[in-house]
């Protein structure tokens, strides 16, 4: 392989390396555009759910508050009828334990009373964080929207640029001999993305290790193809820099 031919060789590798690092940034992108929908739509979902909730607890904390209301109600209705009672009593023992049972059936009036009012300010409150988190569901559905049509935008556009890229590089790559490929290939499978590093001053790039001078003498020339000791990156070196 002559000088010139290796230096063509080695520009088309280190572009064809720079449109793969493209490659694979845009397609980490096109795969994370779904999961990042699917982390909104949670998001979301959990707040609805949590609203749900709040309505149960506000649908139970009002059906025990009528269960009392209407013990209440009956209690109420005892009270009244003992009172009328009285007036019939004859005996000083019974009227006495009228009396008593109308102070038992008041004061237990009185504690149903103190449990209902407690009932209608929890609810009252609950009923209050309920609109909130409906007003904050209203929002965040307005930001859900807008966030996933641009996730969805950003999403097309990196397909599309995706593909005008991938027909780049099979033209680029057409250009590169078939062994030096087929090498290219077998690195990057073997290290990932970057395959091709450059060589500066004795210091391997893709692994900034040292490299032994003769080799570093032997890759100025530019006469044949060589990987790095530490690394085993396929090096290259400009002369022009």
């Amino acid at each position: 392989m002559t000088e010139v031919f290796l230096k063509e060789q080695f520009r088309l590798l280190a572009e064809v390396q720079d449109i793969d690092i493209k490659i694979n940034k845009l397609r980490v992108n096109i795969t994370r555009s779904p999961k990042k929908i699917e982390k909104l739509e949670a998001e979301h979902n959990a707040l609805g759910k949590k609203i749900e909730f709040e309505q149960i607890k506000i649908d139970e904390l009002e059906k025990e508050r009528a269960t009392h209301e209407l013990d209440l109600q009956e209690s109420d209705a005892r009270a009244a009828k003992s009172k009328e009672n009285l007036m019939s009593i004859k005996s000083n023992k019974e009227y006495k334990a009228s009396l008593k049972e109308i102070a038992a059936i008041e004061k237990a009036n009185r504690e149903l009373e103190d449990v209902i009012l407690s009932s209608m300010g929890k609810s009252d409150k609950a009923n209050s964080a309920l609109a909130e988190m409906k007003q904050e569901l209203s929002v965040r559905k307005d930001e859900f929207e807008k966030e996933k049509k641009r996730i969805e935008k950003d999403a097309r556009r990196d397909e599309k640029e995706l593909a005008a890229v991938l027909g780049q590089r099979n033209k680029m790559i057409e250009k590169v001999d078939r062994d030096l490929k087929r090498k290219y290939d077998q690195t990057q499978k073997r290290l990932g993305t970057l395959a091709v590093a450059r060589v500066e001053n004795g210091v391997c790039h893709g692994c900034h290790m040292n490299i032994p001078p003769q080799m570093y003498n032997e890759i100025q020339r530019l006469d044949s193809v060589r990987l790095c000791p530490n690394c085993q990156r396929i090096m290259y070196y400009n002369k022009e820099e």
